[in-house]
């Protein structure tokens, strides 16, 4: 509907950005299943809502298929999220719903964004 009617440059954070930033979650936690049915957008504000996670967090290192040639642009406030986003952070924070591997992918990912090597 917003991309029918031409509606939704108005939002408080542009498209463009809010794209980006779902670009570089989904390559932080490894989905693959990222589709027009799992992203919306909230026709108050509209902000970007994601949804459909369920083959997120995968023990690969790399980036899913469809985002290993987009380029990801990091701001400061990317940057600076993904550095608070310690091995020790990962593991108290998540250490009850991912096993080792999967947060120890994680962070391997996190790594890669913050090194620029992610579509490696």
């Amino acid at each position: 509907d917003r991309a029918a009617s031409g509606r939704g440059s108005g939002a408080h954070c542009p498209l463009r950005r809010q794209w980006n930033s779902m670009y570089i979650f989904d390559a932080l936690i490894y989905n693959e299943s990222r589709a027009s049915q799992n992203m919306i957008y909230s026709t108050s504000s509209w902000q970007l809502l994601l949804m459909g996670h369920e083959q997120a967090f995968s023990t690969k290192r790399s980036r899913p298929k469809h985002l290993q040639t987009i380029p990801l642009e990091l701001t400061g406030t990317w940057v600076d999220a993904l550095t608070a986003l310690s091995n020790e952070r990962l593991a108290d924070q998540l250490g009850d719903v991912l096993d080792k591997r999967r947060i120890s992918a994680l962070g391997k990912r996190r790594d890669a964004l913050l090194t620029g090597n992610a579509e490696q």
